[in-house]
């Protein structure tokens, strides 16, 4: 939790004294959590290197991060990563591995340490019981984890597996340090994270080479809109230092939802081969759409307390509320 993360930040920085820096993204504006990804991890960020930390700044040697960075981030400039606290999901854990489990320039090891809470296996203590109830209730996600027994208990019945964090605690207290192998582990958390999203991720994975070229070719500005029972909203894709972010927008250009709540806005705006266009008459005009779109910016350039002029806009589309 939050408190726990600036804690955690404060005694890091105490017990080193000044020779290692810890930063935490909790609390912290939308630009001063982008500032502290590009400073942690500039390659991974594909900053610039004249826009790297230099001398007078010195880069972040360690970053505590809260759970909104479990999944979409790259911070794989970092060989280690430690869970101070055990998710209550495999899923989050695969997600959280994701982050530095990502293509990179050489060889190297990866290290992964899990701190397990004392009370872990303690079924004296409700704590236990109600994490046991709780992922027993995700029968869902079973099938993603056929592959790692680790991480699954046999009941007694054979056709029904019980995903248990609790026994991966066990296993991984009693074991110290596993291998992992990497292509087992990199299916795995592909896996998962279909789990998590199962539209936008699924499609992305199902589009060819050809067709990803001729996406990736487009110019940027490019519009389109489509009818929605809901509500009517502007969808942006936004660059902002070189990183895009997908934000959603109410009629006067108010943001709904920010690029933390990405899964439910590419869900919203998904569209299948047959999705119609919206109707001419509801369809903005090209001054409408202008003026809707600079309104979203500046109200997200404002959010962000960054300068607008260095966000731009890739793509929109109009939802508009069908009659």
């Amino acid at each position: 939790n939050i408190a726990s993360a600036e804690a955690l930040t404060e005694a890091i920085n105490n017990h080193f004294n000044g020779g290692i820096r810890a930063e935490t993204t909790a609390r912290q504006s939308g630009s001063k959590v982008d500032y502290l990804l590009r400073t942690f991890a500039p390659v991974a960020n594909d900053v610039a290197p004249e826009e790297r930390p230099n001398t007078d700044e010195r880069s972040i040697d360690v970053l505590v991060a809260t759970g909104a960075l479990a999944e979409g981030f790259n911070l794989q400039d970092a060989p280690v990563l430690i869970n101070y606290d055990l998710s209550w999901t495999v899923l989050t854990l695969a997600q959280r591995m994701g982050r530095i489990l990502r293509p990179w320039h050489e060889p190297r090891e990866i290290h992964i340490y899990n701190l397990i809470p004392s009370t872990m296996n303690d079924t004296r203590i409700q704590m236990a019981l109600n994490w046991r109830n709780r992922l027993l209730d995700r029968n869902r996600q079973y099938a993603a984890f056929a592959d790692i027994p680790v991480m699954l208990e046999e009941t007694r019945d054979k056709s029904d597996r019980a995903l248990e964090m609790f026994a991966l605690a066990t296993h991984l207290t009693a074991e110290q340090e596993i291998t992992l192998d990497l292509d087992e582990t990199l299916r795995f958390m592909e896996r998962t994270e279909g789990l998590k999203t199962s539209s936008f991720l699924t499609d992305l994975a199902l589009i060819d080479e050809k067709e990803r070229s001729r996406i990736e070719g487009l110019p940027a500005g490019f519009r389109s809109a489509r009818e929605t029972s809901h509500s009517t909203a502007l969808f942006l894709l936004l660059r902002y230092r070189r990183r895009p972010y997908a934000a959603l927008f109410n009629r006067n250009g108010d943001l709904i939802y920010d690029h933390e709540a990405r899964d439910r806005i590419m869900d919203g705006i998904r569209c299948e081969e047959e999705t119609p266009l919206a109707r001419a008459s509801l369809y903005p005009t090209d001054d409408e759409f202008d003026q809707w779109i600079e309104r979203a910016r500046q109200a997200w350039a404002e959010e962000h307390k960054c300068d607008a002029r260095d966000v731009t806009y890739i793509a929109a589309m109009a939802l508009m509320h069908a009659q």
